[in-house]
């Protein structure tokens, strides 16, 4: 392959394809799906369930709304999907050129157009040439980097004119309604596709078995159940039961940093099991082991109650309770209240003072980040 780094060798105009295809038909190895390989060679999609159709009304609305439609909202996600919409026609202003849920075929980096393709959400092009692209996901979750599924989108639009000193990636989130923003200069972004595609290329035609990977991707694989990885990580918790919290002090640094990546792992692999036993639980498959007397199932949440009027709720409750032990009682689920703040108009540094000035906040969670030497 070739492995030309000159940002003049992007491909030239055309590369943007509008068959008349199902739009919801996806190549294996399309670019939303390289964020997910690039952590495991083996990852797989899993089929459309009830959040990818909501994921699908979603992008309907986000799309209607960038094209000058009206929607009224039936919940806060899609206030959120509306409120990007709006933050995102409000950053492009009037640009050079709109790409709005458009199919776009995949170029090696030496300048051939390959058989891979993929949708973008949104995409524009500033008067003066630099390039802007956007991919809108469900929630946000910082155990996943989306730069590999936005390089090739850029890289795929680019026209003929002079290639742009700056390409923006933005990430909108429905559960938020943010959008992110960093501009990455022409030559980086270049470097980093070449080595994302060489990757891709290298999974799509390795002559060998390649091996999984626990990653932040597990639960949404569609091979999770047959999967060696989640065994590994079984295998080395195993290994180090020995290894019992309350010797943490004796630990090495390089230990505990092993332990911290393992304890991580653990998390995920769980998340992703309760994930595929909810959707069985829900279609009505059994999880049981009868011999042992273990049945699970699903059941209704009852712990946390929506009081829609506080102030109406307290004149009910103040006979029983008091004022502190009212108040105690209430909590604030700071993405809804982050939401309703940026629908009241206020910009991110007056949301987050506005909330700062409202309560305490929940301690930091450790956060393990995987970093090269």
């Amino acid at each position: 392959m070739p492995r030309d780094t000159t940002p003049m060798s992007v491909p030239s105009a055309g590369t943007v394809d509008n068959p008349a295809d199902d739009r919801s038909s996806h190549h294996p190895f399309g670019p939303s799906r390289w964020p997910a390989l690039m952590e495991c060679p083996c990852w797989q999609g899993k089929p459309g369930g009830d959040a990818a159709e909501r994921g699908t009304e979603l992008h309907a609305i986000f799309e209607a709304v960038l094209k000058g439609n009206k929607h009224e909202p039936r919940d806060t996600f899609e206030e959120n999907v509306i409120r990007a919409a709006e933050s995102i026609l409000a950053m492009a202003g009037t640009p050079q050129r709109w790409w709005i849920e458009e199919r776009v075929q995949v170029y090696t980096p030496g300048g051939a157009k390959t058989e891979i393709y993929g949708r973008v959400d949104v995409a524009w092009q500033e008067t003066g040439g630099d390039l802007h692209v956007v991919d809108l996901k469900m929630v946000e979750n910082p155990d996943r980097a989306y730069r590999p599924q936005l390089l090739p989108y850029a890289f795929g639009l680019i026209g003929e004119g002079p290639v742009p000193a700056t390409i923006h990636l933005h990430m909108a989130y429905a559960d938020s309604g943010w959008v992110t923003h960093e501009a990455l200069p022409i030559a980086q972004a270049w470097r980093e596709y070449v080595e994302v595609y060489g990757r891709i290329d290298a999974i799509m035609h390795s002559p060998e078995p390649l091996s999984p990977v626990q990653s932040g991707w597990c639960n949404l694989c569609a091979s999770f159940a047959e999967c060696q990885a989640p065994r590994v990580v079984a295998q080395n918790v195993a290994g180090t039961l020995a290894d019992a919290p309350e010797h943490w002090p004796e630990f090495s640094p390089a230990r505990k940093a092993q332990l911290c990546v393992l304890a991580d792992a653990v998390i995920k692999w769980g998340e992703a099991i309760k994930e595929h036993a909810s959707a069985d639980a829900k279609a009505g498959i059994a999880i049981q082991d009868e011999s042992n007397g273990i049945y699970y199932t699903t059941q209704e949440r009852k712990g946390r109650l929506v009081i829609p009027d506080v102030q109406q709720a307290w004149e009910i409750l103040k006979p029983y309770l008091s004022a502190d032990k009212y108040r105690g009682c209430l909590s604030v689920n700071q993405t809804e209240l982050k939401s309703a703040l940026k629908l009241a108009g206020l910009n991110p540094a007056e949301v987050n003072a506005t909330i700062e000035r409202c309560g305490n906040r929940l301690p930091p969670t450790l956060v393990f980040v995987r970093r090269s030497a």
